[in-house]
This record gives C-alpha cells, sequence and structure tokens, in this order.
C-alpha cells in the first residue's frame, strides 16, 4: 500500500463498503500527484485501516469547468454517511458551495441508505452571501428558507497543493448533533433553526422563492392534478385553462442589495435541475418544448405565449390529460429571472393531442402579482 503521509489514493473506490478494490489497489505518489494536476478523477482516503471520511477530487467536470470540485463524504464506523460537503476553487480559495448532514430516525443502518428514507438538512452557499437551508424528511416534511448577510470566512480555505488536504477535511467535520434515533426529528430541526440563525431572512421583494424544494414542488403539482388542498405557501394563479404555480424570481436590481446575478442564475438553475430530477423519477424522462413554434395550432399558441412572458427555457411531462411544464423566464442580469410550473391542457404540449386551433394565453407574473 503506498501512502502520502496519513493519505491514500486508491484506483477504484466501493463506496458502499469503503473499500479500495484491485490487487494493486492504490496509485503510488507520482502518478496520483499527475492526476490531480491534469484534473482526472482522484480519490483521498485518510491513512490506517479505518475510513472515517472520504473525498473525490476533480476539474473539467460539468457545470464546474475550470475549476478543481473537492467532495468530501464522513461516516460512522459502521459506513454510514453522516455528512457530505463539496468545495470549489473560485480564485485562490477553496468555497464552500454545498453541505448535507444526514440525520436516521430509525437508528443507524450500517450504510447508505437513499436520502428520500432518511432527514437531510442542506446548505448551498453563495460567494454573494446568500444561503438557501432546507430540511427534508421522509415524513413528507419540506422547508427551505433564504437568508442572506450569511458569508462566513470559515467557508473558505487556501486552494491546496497535492497532498495538503488538511485544511479542507477540518472545515467539512460533522458537528455533534445526534444523528441516530427518534430524538433526530428535533435534532435536526434545532440544527436547521442554527443555520438560519447565521444570516437574516432574505427581502423577498429583491429575491423571492417558495418555502420548499424539489418534493414541495412535486407535491404540488399533484395536489392540483388530484384536486386536493395545497400545501403551505403554495401559490397559483390562474390564467385560464392555465394553472402557474411561481416558484422563484427576482425581483429587479438584486445587484443593488448586494446579490450577484451570476449566483441568482446558479440558485434558480440548480432548483429547476432538483425538480426535473423529481419528475423524472416519477414520470420519466423531460420533453423540451419547441419555443421557435409559429401557427395556429395549441402547440404554437402555447409557444407563442411563452415567447411573449420571456421564456427561456421549457420542459413538459404528460400526467393524465395534463402537461406539466417546468419554465424558466427572463434574465438575470437584467433582473426578471423566474421559475414556475405551467399546468396545461396536454394538447397544448403535445404532438399526439395537438388541436387545429389555439389561443395565446398571458403567462408573464413578477413578485408583485403573489401577494395580490
Amino acid at each position: 500500500m503506498t501512502v502520502d503521509h496519513e493519505n491514500r489514493y486508491p484506483k477504484k473506490f466501493e463506496i458502499h463498503r469503503l473499500e479500495a478494490l484491485g490487487d494493486d489497489p492504490y496509485y503510488g505518489l507520482d502518478e496520483a500527484r499527475e492526476r490531480f494536476a491534469d484534473g482526472r478523477l482522484l480519490t483521498v482516503l485518510p491513512g490506517g485501516d479505518a475510513t472515517p471520511w472520504s473525498m473525490s477530487v476533480a476539474a473539467n467536470t460539468f457545470p464546474f469547468a475550470d475549476t478543481h470540485r473537492f467532495s468530501l463524504t464522513w461516516y460512522t464506523p459502521r459506513r454510514t454517511p453522516l455528512r457530505q460537503v463539496t468545495w470549489e476553487t473560485l480564485g485562490d480559495a477553496l468555497v464552500c458551495r454545498d453541505s448535507i448532514d444526514v440525520f436516521y430516525p430509525d437508528g443507524d443502518p450500517g450504510g447508505r441508505v437513499p436520502f428520500a428514507h432518511v432527514i437531510t438538512v442542506e446548505q448551498t452557499f453563495a460567494v454573494d452571501g446568500v444561503r438557501q437551508v432546507t430540511l427534508s424528511s421522509p415524513l413528507g416534511d419540506e422547508t427551505t428558507v433564504e437568508i442572506v448577510d450569511a458569508e462566513d470566512a470559515a467557508l473558505r480555505v487556501p486552494v491546496p497543493g497535492f497532498g495538503d488536504w488538511a485544511a479542507v477535511v477540518a472545515a467539512s467535520v460533522p458537528t455533534d448533533e445526534e444523528r441516530f434515533g427518534i430524538d433526530t426529528l428535533d435534532t435536526s430541526r434545532a440544527f436547521l433553526d442554527r443555520c438560519i440563525a447565521q444570516g437574516r431572512p432574505a427581502d423577498p421583494g429583491v429575491a423571492w422563492r417558495v418555502p420548499f424544494d424539489d418534493r414541495g414542488t412535486f407535491e404540488a403539482a399533484t395536489a392540483i392534478l388530484d384536486g386536493r388542498a395545497l400545501g403551505q405557501g403554495v401559490v397559483v394563479l390562474d390564467r385560464g385553462p392555465v394553472r402557474i404555480i411561481p416558484l422563484a424570481a427576482q425581483g429587479g436590481d438584486g445587484a443593488a442589495q448586494g446579490r450577484d446575478p451570476g449566483e441568482d442564475r446558479r440558485r434558480i438553475a440548480r432548483f429547476a435541475g432538483r425538480i426535473r430530477g423529481a419528475f423524472e423519477h416519477h414520470h420519466g424522462a423531460q420533453i423540451p418544448v419547441d419555443l421557435t413554434l409559429r401557427g395556429s395550432d395549441t402547440l404554437a399558441a402555447y409557444a407563442t405565449s411563452l415567447r411573449a412572458a420571456g421564456a427561456v427555457s421549457a420542459v413538459w411531462w404528460g400526467i393524465g390529460s395534463a402537461g406539466v411544464v417546468l419554465v424558466t423566464t427572463g434574465d438575470a442580469h437584467t433582473g426578471d429571472l423566474a421559475l414556475a410550473l405551467h399546468v396545461v391542457p396536454l394538447s397544448w404540449v403535445s404532438d399526439r393531442r395537438a388541436h387545429s386551433t389555439g389561443e395565446r394565453t398571458t403567462l408573464t407574473w413578477s413578485i408583485g402579482d403573489l401577494s395580490r
């Protein structure tokens, strides 16, 4: 086994057993150093027989082009993940972008289980001091809070050279909350509250988003389709045959309030990606809406309405007799970037269900519409 003082570099790493695989399982130092310099995937383990953490390092990986990304996971002695932390290079600093703390109400499972079966508190960090904190529970609870003025010097460390992993590892250590058993219903909520207390609530007039994440978004759409009562925080705008569920929006010149347009774009794109994942899990692959269509049928009429609303992307899923469409509109630098779900007749998006004559519909909305 080849080690770099305290570290090992496995060629193949089995994430469930936390074991290096193969007859010659570890890279030598020169080869590991070369992989790091070239931006090829490199796994780092601590020395010794135990594996309290593992770290993967990669570069030029979408959407992290031209950066190094460091992803650390901490484990119990029974190989159960406690915390996952993702760092990204930004100039001469390594910036924490995301952390997921895991709580297990049913006790230590002795390994990995789907996050949908446990409680997670996820934090996403941005360089403009905005932080989003989300608690998700298998009981169906989901809470998302956006706070500002949350920049923390501990969330930046110098970009490490090869083998100098100590600072990023130390900055990623899990806190001491109880992680196992029925008490985690309370300890996870207390951990969420402490995270939120590190900043102040975002001004909803500057930037707004729903108080839930992908699970709550999927549940809101399903409730509309099933005719059930909507959950707390769901806003629905009725536009004739269209029901719009606003999800996130800029409220104008956020830069004047210290927000970075690029980070706003990243936040909304990340939210959209999680929603796509939730719908694809239940209803299959997304289908893009052709925003260039022109004509008089229902497909073209909806595409024309989307263009008039400033849509830059739209994808849909067919659910029963309806189409559920995830729509991004506007531009982050203009200050009108927004994300919403549309629940529309299936004939508006499906070639097989299209009608020869369609009507245009007003699909524009803003933060101001949400309080009316």
